[in-house]
């Protein structure tokens, strides 16, 4: 006679047909779920060293979008921070319309100047400055630093998020230069292509004593710099890494509609080239994690149009500093 064994007793109390083979404990099914709910990164080692092949547009745009495709949170739980970028970015891009241009800017200039306040006096000293023309470009980068910069980053210390986490390392960027460089070599003989039409060479650059001085050139761009980085920062670093958990790589595309937005006005063909420079920067910011590669091409792409439009004018700088009339 077999000997019984005890689990097929257990089993036989607990009422198991004796025809079915004993069986253990259902295993959970494999699942590419993480312990925090999110989809597990393939398993395949991954190889962040450049290849020529990563310029292909299916390598690079489609693999890069599949992939953060995978990390999606598919959980289910709710995460505030979505939400929180959205009202977030429609606040802060509120505000600059609304409160971040020369209007606003004379406005509080008008309003302390016809007042008694401890301000006035110093107003009145700055004007008389060689590079006042310049403040309400300064009021202007200041006005996008704080709505674009300062607003989500307390937004995200009030969610226990660190703002590190959204662009500010450096991330993979080491191992994407080569796109970088291509970028850059793309752009710039276009800038100065475009930099011929009157629309391009009559806009830039904004600061119009630029041309003024090499004083007055590098001071502005220190100026236009800053409003750069609050650029960089509020798209591609707080939307798309807010963005990536609940939308994938879609937070990338609903980045570019207001990146496009706020280029209303300039001319059509930086407008429509901000179409594809934000998907580019945006894919490339969510594969590297960082906005510091985008931001350097964007600096030297701004300073180079500026420096094309004002040769375009022969009205580059000739003297180091301004003359004193």
């Amino acid at each position: 006679m077999s000997k019984v064994t005890d689990k097929q007793q257990e089993l036989g109390e607990s009422g198991q047909n004796g025809s079915e083979p004993p069986r253990n404990e259902p295993q959970a099914e494999p699942s590419d779920a993480r312990s925090d709910g999110t989809d597990a990164a393939p398993t395949r080692p991954k190889d962040e060293r450049f290849r020529l092949g990563d310029l292909h547009p299916r390598r690079f745009l489609l693999d890069t979008w599949r992939e953060i495709d995978r990390d999606r949170d598919r959980s289910g739980r709710f995460d505030p921070l979505p939400l929180a970028m959205v009202l977030t970015v429609c606040v802060g891009l509120t505000f600059t319309e609304y409160y971040g241009g020369s209007a606003t800017f004379r406005l509080l200039q008008r309003s302390i100047l016809e007042g008694d306040g401890a301000l006035k006096p110093l107003l009145e000293s700055a004007r008389q400055s060689t590079y006042w023309e310049l403040s309400p470009h300064a009021y202007w980068s200041l006005t996008r630093l704080f709505a674009w910069v300062a607003l989500p980053m307390l937004v995200l210390l009030a969610l226990r998020r660190n703002p590190l986490d959204f662009g500010l390392r450096w991330g993979k960027s080491g191992a994407h230069w080569p796109l970088y460089v291509l970028s850059v070599a793309v752009v710039i003989p276009l800038v100065f292509i475009v930099a011929k039409r009157p629309d391009f060479g009559n806009y830039y650059p904004f600061y119009k004593l630029a041309g003024r001085s090499y004083a007055d050139f590098f001071l502005w761009q220190l100026v236009y710099a800053g409003q750069f980085f609050a650029v960089e920062f509020i798209f591609r670093g707080f939307m798309v890494e807010a963005g990536r958990r609940a939308y994938g790589s879609q937070a990338i595309f609903v980045m570019v509609i207001p990146y496009v937005m706020i280029h209303y006005g300039k001319p059509l063909p930086e407008t429509v080239g901000a179409i594809i420079a934000g998907v580019v920067l945006g894919t490339l910011a969510m594969r590297t994690r960082s906005i510091w590669p985008g931001l350097f091409v964007h600096l030297l792409v701004a300073v180079t149009m500026d420096f094309a439009a004002l040769s375009e004018r022969d009205a580059l700088p000739t003297e180091l500093f301004p003359k004193n009339d």
